[in-house]
């Protein structure tokens, strides 16, 4: 897998549910399950398969992922920006109050009650933490 960010910093090249990485039926179930014991997200194995935000058409398909109601991608594609990390109002609210921080891993043991291992905090968490990923790439465009 590797690295390939959505507008909000989430990293799709790390994702379960992205088309690169959810090729067969037992793809789409561990990622179903992880979702569900870590994320809280009920979804059937079958619509564990996403296109990714930064394709032109995330939903073509009939694709239910990307989440349609987020309002991250079309803020990101109105200011014409690649990733949120560009934008000249980074970070917004709209951007804190949707995506996981640094501190995701450690609310997610709090709410579940117990650590989670290494491996699913990589497959199920990290992916997701957009917010530090957006960090570091704001402070590489701050260095050029």
């Amino acid at each position: 897998m590797k690295d390939f960010f959505a507008k909000c910093g989430c990293n799709c090249g790390h994702c379960l549910a992205f088309k690169g990485n959810s090729k067969t039926d037992e793809d789409r179930q561990r990622c179903s399950d992880g979702w569900h014991r870590y994320l809280g997200a009920k979804l059937k194995p079958e619509i564990c398969y996403c296109n990714g935000c930064q394709s032109s058409n995330p939903w073509k398909s009939g694709n239910i992922l990307p989440d349609r109601s987020c309002n991250i991608r079309p803020c990101a594609l109105h200011v014409g920006v690649k990733t949120c990390a560009y934008c000249y109002a980074y970070p917004c609210e709209d951007l804190e109050g949707r995506i996981p921080g640094e501190d995701f891993r450690e609310r997610t043991e709090s709410l579940i009650g117990e650590p989670v291992p290494e491996d699913d905090y990589l497959a199920f968490l990290e992916p997701y933490e957009g917010l530090k990923h957006l960090k570091e790439m704001r402070a590489g465009l701050n260095s050029e």
